[in-house]
């Protein structure tokens, strides 16, 4: 058995410099290659214990010995701040102390990110003077998925951290391994889920579900049309919007093949069939051609009112514009309404 040192060490009751009190020491042997431990009592009247290095350090440099609730309450070295201020990039709460005689001062912190965490108001605040940054230890939260961010039909609410499963640390002993996950609503009826972060940004998670479960019952759905010619004309617009990058967006439900062209007024021809166009057969014409083949951007006219463009007489030309004009007029009220 090891005994404590007798080197500096003071009379029983002797009041050290900042006012506690020497009471005992004894030597604990349960620490790493054992060490002094002083008992002492504190001007507030609680007894405590510290190691006797850290003690004899103090009185040297005439450092105040008082016990660790009593060093909290009168450190001045930490700012006095309110809710909502910024320190080193977080948000401050709250600050607390840590239970027990042995506990520290900690502040609880909003995170850019949008995580709530404790750390010690040390840590944090020693950053904040280097004006560093020091946020929550999600590092994969501060890159790019955020609180509000949206991906797919999935809106991030926030983010919880839940144990999983038992570990190894490399020194062989047991843990529980917690994780974090975003706390994700969803489009379609507001249901919430929880999803990684790491399947969000691979756009491994799309939705509650509801996503699959359309796009299963679309693909087993035919729209009854595949031999008609409106099939015909979205196909081609299709291959020719892939081709030359066009934006498409368009069903076949949306084709419409009128008897009469509404620019000529001349019968249309569907009994064609794709590829061979004469000038009544019918052709898909984009309103505003910058648009592309979008919703409410497309009609169908007579092939030749289509390329009346380049080869029309001007009679041709004047139905052309007027037409135009009329279509715009509706398009524009169609927008207001």
């Amino acid at each position: 058995m090891v005994l404590p040192s007798t080197k500096n060490l003071p009379e029983k009751g002797t009041e050290l410099f900042g006012g506690s009190i020497f009471l005992d020491n004894y030597f604990d042997s349960s620490r790493k290659n054992g060490k002094e431990i002083w008992k002492l009592k504190c001007n507030c009247g609680s007894e405590y214990e510290r190691r006797a290095n850290d003690i004899r350090r103090a009185q040297k440099i005439k450092r105040r010995t008082l016990c660790n609730v009593c060093c909290r309450k009168g450190n001045s070295s930490l700012p006095k701040l309110k809710k909502g201020d910024q320190v080193a990039g977080c948000e401050f709460i709250e600050q607390f102390l840590e239970k027990g005689d042995h506990g520290q001062t900690f502040w609880r912190l909003k995170c850019e990110c949008g995580f709530v965490f404790e750390r010690r108001a040390a840590e944090q605040n020693h950053a904040h003077k280097k004006g560093q940054k020091k946020l929550c230890r999600n590092i994969h939260l501060h890159r790019d998925i955020k609180i509000g961010q949206r991906f797919n039909r999935l809106t991030i609410l926030d983010f919880v951290k839940k144990e999983e499963r038992e570990r190894l640390d490399p020194k062989g002993n047991t843990y529980i391994e917690k994780r974090t996950y975003a706390i994700c609503i969803c489009s379609c009826d507001n249901k919430k889920i929880e999803v990684l972060p790491e399947q969000l940004r691979k756009g491994d998670v799309q939705s509650c579900g509801c996503y699959q479960k359309e796009s299963a019952g679309n693909r087993f759905r035919t729209h009854g049309k595949s031999h008609t010619r409106e099939f015909d004309l979205w196909a081609a617009a299709k291959e020719r919007a892939d081709k030359h990058g066009i934006d498409f967006n368009i069903d076949v439900e949306d084709i419409f093949i009128p008897e009469v062209c509404p620019v000529l007024g001349i019968p249309i021809n569907i009994s064609l069939g794709r590829g061979r166009r004469q000038p009544d057969s019918p052709s898909l014409d984009k309103f505003y051609p910058e648009k592309g083949y979008v919703k409410g951007n497309i009609q169908v006219i007579s092939w030749r009112a289509n390329r009346i463009k380049s080869d029309g007489t001007p009679d041709e030309w004047i139905k052309i514009a007027k037409w135009c004009q009329e279509e715009d007029v509706k398009k524009k009220l169609d927008q207001q309404i």
